[in-house]
């Protein structure tokens, strides 16, 4: 069978390095953040913390063809899901005034200290779907929570306001 134009162009440009998949839940409400090292059998250490291994698949954003960019996480409950819920459970329904901040990072195994391709992601609270074997995170560039947040009119800024 012979190799297309296209084929080849792919293996002489493809970077031989193993590449690694590394996300990171944070939240003011969190004791410490979720680090995840994606399809890995053991931990790993990347810029200096520890990555915990957990089997999942991952649709990055597509930057091009989305208005919004969209990650889409998925995995076993098994691993993950149940720490996943109990730090979720910690937020309580006023903690959900600032969204989880999922950090979406590649490393490769050339450079483990600096990412190729970052991405920080906001996940709502309807982003986050648990069920008894899976776990679907959805986070988007959108910060939903910015919506929420309204203008303090101070008098020192609109001195009509004095008069009212």
């Amino acid at each position: 069978m012979p190799i297309s134009d296209k084929q080849r162009e792919f293996w002489n440009t493809k970077d031989p390095s193993e590449q690694f998949d590394v996300i990171v839940f944070e939240h003011s409400r969190f004791a410490e953040p979720i680090r995840l090292v994606l399809n890995q059998y053991t931990s790993m250490i990347f810029n200096g913390e520890e990555y915990i291994p957990a089997a999942g698949k991952l649709e990055k954003p597509n930057q091009e063809a989305d208005l919004i960019p969209t990650a889409t996480l998925q995995f076993p409950r098994i691993h993950i899901g149940d720490i996943f819920k109990q730090y979720t459970q910690i937020i309580s329904a006023f903690g959900w005034n600032e969204s989880i901040t999922m950090r979406l990072m590649e490393f490769t195994e050339l450079d483990m200290n600096t990412p190729t391709k970052s991405w920080t992601l906001y996940v709502a609270p309807d982003g986050i779907r648990l069920s008894k074997t899976t776990v679907q995170i959805k986070a988007t560039d959108y910060n939903p929570m910015s919506l929420n947040i309204s203008t303090i009119y101070t008098i020192e800024e609109y001195k009509g306001l004095a008069r009212v």
